[in-house]
């Protein structure tokens, strides 16, 4: 079973390398490794080609931001899934595409398969951990996305999707509520640590807090129309109100939300 990995940068000189080599030093060897570069201005291209014989496909253009890249990426890829482990994010360990194939296969080869995701700050240190177990919920996706550096995807799903444009910052959460809640398409829990994601890019700098806000919201309502007005009140007591209110929740929760 192939694996396809998409990397896609920009100026990620201070990045990149740690991603390459990640990628580089897996032992799982049918992997196709395809990058695309924003036409960085730094010294990323440099690195990049220090790497070329591990690189299948790599490709220099202008992009109109990381998804629209990701999109022209994911149509170059051969594989029978795709993970997407952007400049800066690195898999676990060497063995993680090893055993995440054997899992798939284990699992009868879902549309898609994720894992756990370990947050670290720009420094190193670990801040926070993503468990993951529990998104076959509905509600679980009303509130959360899951890393999509973390989650593999049939390659044929993109046959006839792609992620929204327009989203900037959001665009996989957006994919992963149509896919797995709308179209209900089968998907499994790996049950095991796949990337760790450092801290300190777009979809975690506070400068973009209004539009991740914005962004929430017009996913909230879009795909949970009807639970939309329980969703505001909920998030607001529970950041209010929190030691009263989030013992109760789970009682509003399968109100709301019967078929969790």
């Amino acid at each position: 079973m192939k694996i396809t990995v998409i990397t896609v940068c920009l100026n990620a000189q201070d990045l990149i390398e740690r991603t390459l080599k990640s990628v580089c030093e897996q032992s799982y060897k049918d992997i196709e490794f395809i990058i695309f570069d924003g036409m960085s201005n730094d010294g990323t291209k440099e690195i990049i080609e220090k790497y070329i014989e591990h690189i299948d496909f790599f490709r220099r253009e202008k992009d109109a931001g990381v998804y629209n890249a990701m999109n022209a990426a994911v149509k170059k890829a051969s594989g029978e899934y795709v993970v997407f482990l952007n400049a800066g994010d690195v898999f676990v360990d060497k063995y993680v595409l090893e055993n995440v194939a054997k899992r798939i296969k284990a699992l009868n080869c879902p549309s898609i398969a994720y894992g756990q995701t370990i947050y670290m700050d720009t420094n190193g240190n670990k801040t926070g951990f993503e468990s993951c177990s529990d998104v076959d919920k509905k509600y679980y996706f009303a509130y959360h996305n899951i890393c999509h550096q973390s989650v593999f995807y049939k390659k044929e799903m993109f046959e006839n999707d792609k992620y929204d444009e327009t989203f900037k910052i959001y665009a996989d959460w957006d994919f992963n509520v149509r896919n797995i809640i709308k179209k209900n398409l089968p998907a499994a829990f790996l049950d095991m640590p796949v990337s760790i994601f450092y801290e300190g890019g777009i979809s975690t700098n506070k400068k973009n807090s209004n539009l991740f806000k914005q962004e929430r919201k017009r996913i909230q309502k879009k795909y949970f129309k009807k639970a939309y007005p329980f969703i505001s009140i909920d998030m607001y007591l529970t950041k209010t109100f929190k030691s009263v209110y989030v013992p109760l929740k789970n009682f509003f929760v399968g109100f709301v939300f019967p078929n969790s």
